[in-house]
């Protein structure tokens, strides 16, 4: 079984995209956990669009957290990646995309990054059975969820 981990940034690995302090406490959790993952990726609305990701951001991370390098993959779905999964989906309307873009209003719409990640893990074609964690801040409590080949497991970092 494959293991694909994303990770929330703000108030998971760093307190937030501005102050950049990590998260020493969730750091050292994170960084035993991801030993078991075979690529590990990032999931953030912080970041609203490709334009807004920050490579040295992520390659710092990447290094506090200790990613072998043949395991980062430099993958990271940012707030428009929900919005644009959400209308494909039918749960928002093309002419709510640039609204729900802005801070605070995906939950308007009754949409959570941990729904929209669902949808994106499980929209994800794989040749071999596949296990794709969210590991967040916003997650209440642990969840493991099975569609066939992909299984979709949701972890807030105090709970590693």
């Amino acid at each position: 079984m494959k293991n694909i981990v994303f990770l929330d940034i703000e108030n998971t690995i760093i307190d937030d995209l501005v102050n950049r302090q990590f998260l020493d406490d969730n750091c050292e959790r994170i960084k035993k956990f991801l030993k078991s993952a075979d690529f590990v990726c990032f999931n953030t609305w912080g970041w609203i669009t490709k334009n807004d990701i920050d490579p040295t951001l992520i390659r710092l991370m990447l290094d506090r957290l200790d990613v072998d390098k043949e395991k980062r993959f430099f993958q990271v779905l940012v707030k428009e990646d929900s919005v644009d999964k959400s209308i494909r989906n039918g749960w928002l309307m093309e002419q709510d995309k640039e609204r729900a873009m802005c801070p605070g209003m995906m939950e308007e719409f009754g949409l959570t990054k941990p729904s929209c990640f669902i949808s994106l893990a499980t929209a994800t074609e794989v040749n071999e059975p596949t296990t794709f964690w969210l590991v967040d801040d916003l997650i209440d409590e642990f969840e493991k969820l099975d569609f066939g080949k992909i299984k979709v497991c949701l972890v807030n970092p105090k709970e590693l």
